[in-house]
């Protein structure tokens, strides 16, 4: 609605759509701490899920401490990368 003016013919014109900034990447010594810490938590019989992880890196101190959502998302993206090994 905003770009709409009719006297202007060239409104209508497409533009583009894609992100104007690309997504924040989660650094690499986050992600490995992360894949760690579940793997540590599994092996000594604890509860490994992403609120279980996320509790323990803010116990270590590890800044910026993910959200739950992300700290899914790269246990997700690292089982497909060990399914594809």
């Amino acid at each position: 609605k905003t770009r709409y003016r009719a006297d202007d013919p060239s409104w209508a014109r497409e533009r583009a759509r894609s992100p104007k900034a690309p997504a924040a990447k989660i650094p690499a010594r986050v992600a490995h701490a992360v894949v760690q810490l579940r793997q540590t938590l599994a092996q000594n019989g604890h509860r490994c899920g992403a609120a279980a992880i996320r509790q323990a890196l803010k116990q270590q101190g590890l800044e910026p401490t993910p959200s739950h959502r992300t700290i899914y998302r790269i246990l997700q993206h690292h089982e497909k990368e060990v399914r594809v090994r």
